[in-house]
């Protein structure tokens, strides 16, 4: 069980920035076509 946690707590983090990468990235969008 030690390693399966180990090895969550190590993706955790990737999927965690990747989804803020793509929230922010929607949020830029929203933003120009808001401007726009």
């Amino acid at each position: 069980k030690r390693h399966g946690q180990a090895h969550f707590n190590l993706d955790a983090p990737f999927e965690l920035t990747g989804l803020g990468q793509l929230l922010t990235l929607q949020q830029r969008c929203d933003r120009l076509i808001t401007f726009a």
